[in-house]
This record gives C-alpha cells, structure tokens and sequence, in this order.
C-alpha cells in the first residue's frame, strides 16, 4: 500500500511540475517580436487623420474616433504630437506619410482617477500600452504611435501587433522590419 501512496505523490509532482513549467512559458509572452515592432519598422498613413484639436489623434475600429467616445475595452491607438498651448486649440492632422519607428517599449498606463481609489480597492485600472517613438523629417511633431487596452492587474498582456493594426484599420499600416 505505501508503494502505491509514493507513486501516488510522485505522479502529483510530476504534474504540478509540468503545469508550472507550461504557466512560465505564458508569463514569458510580453516580450514575444509579435507584441512589439522593432526599431527600423514603419508606420504606414494612408489618409489625412483629423482631431478637433488637442495633442493627439485617436482611433479604433479603423476610423478616427474623439477620445470620450472610444471603448477603452478594445484595441486603441493615439498618434501623440508635439504641440504648444496655443496649437492645442487648433485642429490635430497628421498628413500622410512613412514614420520610422526608433524605438518601442511597453509600460503600463494608469489612469489618474484609479490612482486615488488604489488605496481603497486594491486593484487600480492600467492600460498595458505599446509605445513607439516615431520619426518622420516631413512631420517631425508627430512624435509616437500607442496602443493600448483597458485592463485590470488579472489582465496580463499587451496588444498584439495584429490587434493594433486592427485598431487602425486602413488609415495606417503597420510595417514590420525584420532583422
């Protein structure tokens, strides 16, 4: 009978082993090449991409969309410019064209409003956000694309770059270099 207890145990190791070795690979999935471009990518503007006005030009769903009425649940990207106070009252437009992706990183966003009941609840709202530095010598205030999604701390990753390029639809296109 203690022969069939240890092989018992034995067993239970073995799986609790292979399920623990097969959980570490998942954790390891952020920094997959299929979640991030790499430096030399592109970013692609097939149409003129218009705001009201402020510092950035918001999309979801393949259309440019005002930032109140996104759903935060989905894939979103913002294309970031560099603007003075004055310029935030204008309109936002970035013309079409190649930007030349310098670098790209992930962080996690979290919104102000969380941040004050962090204490409270425990669990703050983050957005997993993918942020690429941009170039372009024609358009050089437009200054990073990022994508992201609504998540709390049990929602682990970050956007894949299909589901960026989702988010944007055809306005633009995501044009990954490899190396």
């Amino acid at each position: 009978m203690s022969k069939y207890l240890v092989n018992d145990r034995v067993s239970r190791c073995i799986v609790t082993l292979i399920v623990l070795v097969s959980l570490s690979g998942c954790a390891s999935i952020d920094a997959s090449p299929t979640r991030m471009l790499p430096a030399g990518s592109k970013v692609q503007v097939e149409q003129e991409l218009n705001a009201v006005s402020g510092s950035r030009v918001t999309m979801q769903y393949g259309r440019v969309m005002p930032r109140a009425e996104i759903s935060w649940q989905d894939p979103h990207c913002q294309f970031f410019l560099y603007r003075t106070s004055e310029e935030m009252r204008d309109p936002v437009v970035v013309q079409p064209g190649t930007f030349t992706v310098k670098r790209t990183y992930q962080r996690q966003a979290y919104d102000g409003v969380q941040l004050a009941a962090m204490e409270f609840a425990g669990d703050p709202t983050r957005y997993p956000t993918t942020i690429m530095e941009l170039s372009s010598d024609q358009q050089p205030e437009v200054r990073d694309l990022r994508c992201a999604i609504w998540g709390t701390t049990a929602i682990e990753g970050y956007l894949t770059i299909d589901q960026m390029q989702s988010a944007l639809g055809d306005l633009a296109k995501l044009v990954v270099v490899t190396k």
